[in-house]
This record gives structure tokens, sequence and C-alpha cells, in this order.
């Protein structure tokens, strides 16, 4: 999902300028089999309008697999209401526990600090590495590549990997977690969730 501002729009010649654009999914995605497609905005999810991929994603997270959602959304000029039956990360509509004890080890990602001159040219207060992606929650669920600088956790801005793994260990089983952040090679806010 990107946030849909003046660049995406230009870039994708959209209809609107406001919304979550879909540019993936992920493995059994529930939205996917509902009919979206790439290149879909999404501007609203019931009666709530979407103006970003947060939005979009926290809206998601405050249901369970299971419940109904329409998305209202804008196919290349033409609105469209498609229902979605949300499930979960098996692709179906039973809650899953969760396996890891350990929060930071679920993840499968290693973090560091990163240099002030990169976050200094990158215009970022803070942020902090993900120094290699092995297997873990993150790959499995998301699209997220090794080198992406995390700058909030649920909007809630990270300073230092000691910082992130301090916060991801205060998340409980079935929190949906937010991480925030660009990549060096291309300065665009992105967002990927997953639950713990």
């Amino acid at each position: 999902m990107f946030r849909v501002d003046s660049y995406i729009v230009k870039e994708r010649d959209l209809p609107i300028n406001e919304g979550a654009l879909v540019s993936g999914f992920g493995e059994k995605s529930s939205a996917k089999e509902a009919g979206l497609k790439e290149g879909d905005v999404v501007v609203r999810i019931d009666e709530t309008p979407i103006k970003s991929s947060t939005a979009l994603i926290e809206y998601i997270g405050r249901h369970r697999p299971g419940d109904k959602v329409t998305m209202v959304v804008n196919r290349k000029g033409e609105v469209l209401d498609i229902p979605v039956v949300l499930k979960n990360r098996d692709g179906n509509t039973s809650t899953v526990s969760r396996e890891e004890p350990d929060a930071v080890s679920a993840l499968g990602i290693q973090m560091e600090d990163v240099d002030q001159k990169v976050l200094k040219r990158l215009e970022l207060a803070s942020g902090v590495k993900v120094k290699s992606l092995g297997t873990g929650k993150v790959a499995r669920y998301t699209e997220m590549r090794e080198g992406f600088i995390v700058t909030k956790v649920n909007d809630q801005p990270v300073r230092s990997a000691k910082e992130f793994t301090e916060v991801m260990n205060k998340k409980k089983a079935g929190d949906l977690i937010i991480l925030s952040g660009t990549y060096e090679d291309f300065p665009r806010e992105f967002n990927y969730a997953f639950r713990m």
C-alpha cells in the first residue's frame, strides 16, 4: 500500500489525490480474493474515509478474522463497492495465536543504528535500519527489504536499535504492529503491518 500523494498521482496518472493505493497483495489476501486489483485506490471502508495507507491498516487492525467490511475503491475513475471478509495470515477466519515467545526473534530481523549523516540527508529526525532480514514474521507477512529504515512503530518514533527492541518486547500477542519508514534509495514513506 502507498499513500496517495502528488508524486503517486503524477506517476500513476490517478484520477484522485487521496486514499491508499493498492500496490500488491500478500499471500492468501482476502482483499485480492474479494476482487481488489493492483492500481485500485481505497477511498473509504464502510463509512470511514481512508486518506492514507496508515489509516487503512489501522481501520482493518481494529477488526478480527471473519469480520465483513465494504471497501470503496476508485478504479481508473470508476467507484466500486467491494465487500471483503477479513482473514488471518493463514487464509481463514479463525484467530491465530502467537507462536514465538520472544517478540524480536519472532520478527526475524536484526536492527542497527543509522548514521546521523544518513538521517540528515534523508531529513529524518530518527530511525533504525534493518541490518538483515531472515525467516520470521516480517519476511513472511510483508514485502520489506533489507536496508529499510524504521522511523516509527505504531506512530511512536524510535531512535536506536535498543529502543526498537524495548518497544517491540512490550507488545502482546495479537497486537497490530505498523512499522513506518523509508529506504535510502527510495525516499518515500512505506508502512508494513502484521500481528504479533
